[in-house]
C-alpha cells in the first residue's frame, strides 16, 4: 500500500494515499477507520486528489502512535467492512 505524508503540522497531517483516488468505498471505509480513533477531531478526503487530510489532538498523543494508527488504518482500509450503522448515518 503506498502513502506519502505531504504537510504536517501541529495538529494537522496532509495524506498521499493513491488508492483513494476515484474509489469512494475505500474512501469511505478509510473515513470511518480514521475518525474513530479517539485524539482524531476531523477528517477530510478528496478522492479526486488522493488526499487524507487528518486533524488530532495534539496533546493526546505522541506522534509516533498517532503515525502507526494512521497507516494502520490506511492499509486495513481495503479489507474493512463498515458497520451498517455508520452508513445510514454518515458525517
Amino acid at each position: 500500500m503506498d502513502y506519502q505524508i505531504l504537510h504536517t503540522t501541529l495538529g494537522r497531517f496532509r495524506i498521499r494515499v493513491p488508492d483513494l483516488s476515484n474509489n469512494p468505498h475505500y474512501a469511505r471505509r478509510l473515513d470511518w477507520l480514521v475518525a474513530s480513533l479517539d485524539f482524531v477531531t476531523d477528517v477530510r478526503i478528496n478522492v479526486q486528489t488522493g488526499s487524507l487530510i487528518i486533524h488530532y489532538e495534539a496533546s493526546e498523543v505522541l506522534s509516533g502512535t498517532l503515525l502507526e494508527n494512521i497507516f494502520t488504518a490506511i492499509r486495513q482500509a481495503s479489507i474493512t467492512e463498515i458497520p451498517h450503522s455508520y452508513l445510514l448515518f454518515e458525517r
